[in-house]
Parts: C-alpha cells; sequence; structure tokens
C-alpha cells in the first residue's frame, strides 16, 4: 500500500501531536502520583513488582522486565527504595552472585495505603475499560513504541528515570 506524502504527513503530524499530548498528561500524572504518594511512578512500579512475585524471590533484573525499564534504572530506584526501608536486598540463597529483593515491614504498609496508581489520575478512567480493551489498548501502545523502536533504555533516558 502507498501513502500518498500529503496525507502521510498529516497522519504522521497527528500522530506526533497525540504523542505530545500524552507526554504532556503524563508528566502532570506522574507529579499527581506523587503529590498523593510521596513515590514516583517508576518507584511505585518496583513495589507493586515485588509485591506480585511474593513470597517467591525476585531480583533486580526480573523487575525491569516486568515493569519495561532498564536494569540500571532499577537498581538505582531500588537504592532509593532501600534507603527509604521500603525494600531490603539479600544475596540468593541458591545463587550467591544474585541479589533478591523483597518488601519490608514499611513497603508493605506503604503499598497498602497507596491509592490504586490507576485512580489517582481522573477518578480511574483508565479502570473503567473492559478487560479486552485493557488489552487491545496495551498491544496498540506495544505496537507504537516497536514501530518507533523505543528500548527500555531509550525510554529511560527520555522519561528521566
Amino acid at each position: 500500500m502507498v501513502i500518498d506524502s500529503e496525507a502521510g504527513s498529516d497522519w504522521v503530524l497527528s500522530a506526533l501531536q497525540g504523542l505530545k499530548t500524552i507526554h504532556a498528561l503524563f508528566s502532570i500524572y506522574s507529579k499527581q502520583v506523587s503529590e498523593a504518594t510521596g513515590l514516583s511512578v517508576p518507584q511505585v512500579l518496583c513495589l507493586q513488582a515485588i509485591r506480585e512475585r511474593e513470597p517467591d524471590e525476585v531480583t533486580g533484573a526480573q523487575i525491569a522486565v516486568r515493569i519495561g525499564m532498564s536494569h540500571a534504572s532499577v537498581s538505582r530506584l531500588l537504592v532509593e527504595l532501600e534507603g527509604s526501608r521500603w525494600v531490603a536486598r539479600k544475596q540468593g540463597a541458591t545463587d550467591r552472585r544474585k541479589y533478591v529483593l523483597r518488601l519490608t515491614a514499611n513497603g508493605r504498609k506503604k503499598l497498602e495505603k497507596l491509592p490504586s496508581i490507576l485512580k489517582v489520575r481522573q477518578g480511574g478512567r483508565l479502570t473503567t475499560l473492559s478487560e479486552q480493551e485493557q488489552a487491545e489498548l496495551t498491544a496498540h501502545l506495544d505496537q507504537v513504541l516497536a514501530l518507533l523502536r523505543v528500548s527500555p533504555e531509550a525510554a529511560d533516558r527520555l522519561l528521566g528515570a
């Protein structure tokens, strides 16, 4: 299929404007999450990813894959969370080269007190989507990222994580 150059540029301009709007709204959303929780969105995602894996052991690399960030960025976040005593690290029992993570009692309490990250913004409109709509939206966002060829490391740089 060939797209004529004028129609193609209109589509590209519209898509870029949409992405710019999404970026601006995400910045506002991130600020709201931070004000409501005292944590950044990536910090909340790290805590939630650790809780999801309990009682199994989880590593920083596994969290990086789960939340779609680079291992280096997740390592920095985990240092912050450990400094706040919300996360504890210890050497793995079977592989002493790996460090496994767990929520501390304070980390568990912090997560229990957090409002759902989706409900902080606009009364939780995203939570009103059906499971199918959520899956479709996620698939479309993944498709956009693939088309833009954005690696987790590049996304981290762009988002300042």
